[in-house]
């Protein structure tokens, strides 16, 4: 129940988004490279590179829902940088697949 279809692109681009509408920040979300998983695979992982812009607390709180949200994530990579009044944050993020 806690996992993505690896089939269904637009409709897991949606939890980002859904997320975004949440928590107030502006979202960019793009689909990161999948790697080649055996076909007797029961769960894949669904990269995505997920860009926000907004201040902290906003940062703070869309994470906090990535850790306790409908689906398995993990995350791979984060990197901050702070603009003039706002902050942006790029996650390199798994979700968790069934294919």
């Amino acid at each position: 129940a806690r996992t993505l279809s690896a089939e269904s692109l637009a409709q897991n681009l949606q939890y980002f988004y859904r997320l975004e509408s949440e928590v107030g920040v502006k979202t960019e979300v793009r689909s990161g490279a999948r790697t080649a998983t055996p076909k007797s695979a029961t769960y894949v992982p669904l990269n995505y590179i997920v860009n926000l812009q907004g201040d902290l607390k906003q940062m703070l709180t869309y994470v906090r829902h990535m850790e306790r949200g409908a689906y398995f994530s993990r995350i791979n990579a984060v990197s901050v940088t702070k603009n003039d009044s706002a902050i942006s944050l790029n996650l390199n993020v798994d979700l968790l697949g069934a294919p």
